[in-house]
């Protein structure tokens, strides 16, 4: 694979530093990537403005979200296949009618959004719907957000023991032929990734083995977070057992069983809540 920029192309560097693009390469493909960002928030600006026009904004919800993240060169990886906070972490912006604008801290996840929308309609989510009703932390009348946010990404590779490298992302494998499964926590201070064998048949990660391998890196409070080369360079899972032995916990409760499975001790985990 290549990265490509106004005629130039270089190898993808994942995960070599030394293969790292040239700088005005980098340069070029974040300047794109931000000219897309703006040109996005034109337009968020000239549907708000429509709403205007057609005085239906007091009586409409607008939510904007984006699916996953994206790398411009942090941790020396281009894209999105990794299970890193540049790639898991994504804007979630709502506006209210008569909403006063306001940044609220606490976890949040995409799955959340249909519940939500739901109770700032005025409307009760389907029983069958994924996520927590988080209308209260998005007009300011309480709410923390939750305890931990979840994300998963795989992995390829044809032996598990070998260094692995941006080929191995899985796009183009059946999910049934994963390798190995990256499932992420997110709690206030923490992210641990933990790669799992995974089962083909159940299409899902084997618990019952020892991982592959963990990840586990320190969000303190106060950081800069919106400096994602800055964070997630130091694995300290060796330095913090009892924590990865928590979030292990979390990772298991919420993927270790199917679909209505309970987990002993709490209610069934068939939906996030």
């Amino acid at each position: 694979p290549t990265l490509r920029s106004f005629g130039a192309a270089v190898p993808v560097p994942y995960p070599d530093a030394s293969t790292a693009p040239p700088a005005n390469v980098s340069r070029s493909l974040r300047k794109g990537y931000y000219a897309a960002v703006s040109w996005t928030d034109h337009q968020v600006g000239r549907l708000l403005d429509a709403l205007d026009e057609h005085a239906v904004a007091g009586e409409t919800v607008v939510a904007l979200a984006g699916d996953h993240g994206w790398a411009l060169g942090e941790h020396n990886i281009w894209g999105k296949h990794s299970n890193f906070e540049v790639a898991a972490r994504v804007p979630l912006i709502l506006r209210t009618p008569g909403g006063a604008g306001r940044r609220q801290p606490g976890l949040v996840e995409l799955v959340d959004l249909y519940p939500t929308l739901a109770a700032l309609a005025g409307l009760p989510p389907p029983p069958d719907v994924d996520g927590a009703d988080l209308s209260g932390l998005v007009l300011g009348g309480g709410g923390a957000g939750k305890e931990a946010a979840f994300s998963e990404y795989p992995r390829c590779p044809r032996r598990l023991e070998a260094p692995w490298d941006d080929l191995t992302s899985c796009t183009r494998t059946r999910k049934e032929n994963f390798r190995a499964m990256g499932y992420s926590v997110r709690t206030d201070g923490w992210r641990l990734t933990a790669w799992l064998r995974w089962d083909g048949a159940r299409l899902v990660g084997d618990f019952s083995q020892p991982p592959v391998g963990v990840e586990l890196y320190a969000h303190p409070a106060g950081e800069a977070d919106s400096d994602f080369d800055a964070t997630e360079n130091v694995n300290v899972a060796d330095l913090h057992p009892a924590v990865v032995r928590r979030l292990m916990g979390l990772a298991e409760a919420h993927w270790g069983k199917g679909p209505g499975e309970p987990v002993e001790g709490q209610e069934p985990r068939g939906r996030e809540q």
